[in-house]
């Protein structure tokens, strides 16, 4: 059953289909989601801190994924895959538990941030602030976690973390 499960989180994910995003399975180790999500090897814990408790954050491109004693808890995917327009994304997942201003900003673009917390599900949408918009709307970034409340997701994974620039690649050395 868990295996099934798993196998479906990663189908929908990698179809870019987030309707049908599970939530992510507990207990997967990180380097099952690095693999299953980049095929790549997973490399070395950083120290860090979700929410208000230390981590260790594995930095995979184009993936982060924070990770308590080795089973991820955090997945967040930078343009990710999206199977279809963004409007049509919206309104299949339903209202959300918070719609906020975005936390993963961009440049030349304003981002909202959609927390289905009940889903393990938090989309970062970017659009143009031009008027015509100067492109479509796009998915920006994805955060996938286990279904929780949206205390959980704030207390407990960062979702009330501040917004601002957040390093993409490695970071100053």
């Amino acid at each position: 059953m868990m295996a099934t499960m798993t196998d479906a989180a990663w189908a929908a994910a990698r179809a870019g289909q987030w309707a049908s995003w599970p939530g992510l399975p507990s207990g997967l180790p990180v380097a099952s989601v690095v693999a299953e999500l980049t095929g790549a090897v997973a490399p070395l814990a950083v120290a860090s801190r979700l929410g208000r408790r230390p981590v260790d954050r594995f930095d995979a491109s184009p993936l982060r994924v924070w990770a308590d004693v080795g089973a991820a808890i955090l997945v967040e995917w930078v343009d990710p895959p999206c199977a279809g327009a963004v409007a049509e994304l919206l309104a299949a997942l339903g209202p959300p538990d918070r719609e906020a201003a975005g936390r993963h900003l961009r440049a030349g673009a304003t981002t909202t941030e959609y927390v289905y917390a009940g889903r393990g599900l938090a989309l970062t949408v970017a659009a143009s602030y031009d008027q015509p918009p100067g492109f479509a709307p796009y998915l920006a970034t994805v955060q996938l976690f286990a279904p929780a409340t949206l205390r959980d997701f704030v207390l407990e994974l960062g979702g009330g973390d501040l917004p601002g620039p957040r390093p993409i690649g490695p970071g100053p050395r």
